[in-house]
């Protein structure tokens, strides 16, 4: 069985004439664990493969920049007002 993550990375597969935007994938795993485990993005894993699907490039530049932004907080708290 796969792991939900996994499966998420499968969707849209970058096209090779295309490629992915220049990314760190920990803060993409991180951006994506963010935006299902915080409500107030009120996101599902269904909402992100259909992000990837529809704006792969935009998709992962703004769940990269989410999970760096985590990455930088030394409380482990992304800038979102309800969460402080």
């Amino acid at each position: 069985m796969k792991s939900e993550k996994f499966q998420i990375f499968e969707i849209g597969k970058p096209d090779p004439l295309n490629p992915d935007p220049v990314h760190n994938d920990a803060d993409l795993w991180a951006g994506i664990d963010a935006a299902t485990t915080y409500p107030q993005l009120g996101l599902s894993l269904a909402d992100i493969a259909t992000a990837l699907r529809h704006c792969r490039h935009a998709a992962i530049l703004v769940l990269a920049r989410i999970g760096a932004e985590l990455a930088k907080s030394k409380d482990g708290v992304i800038g979102l007002p309800a969460c402080r």
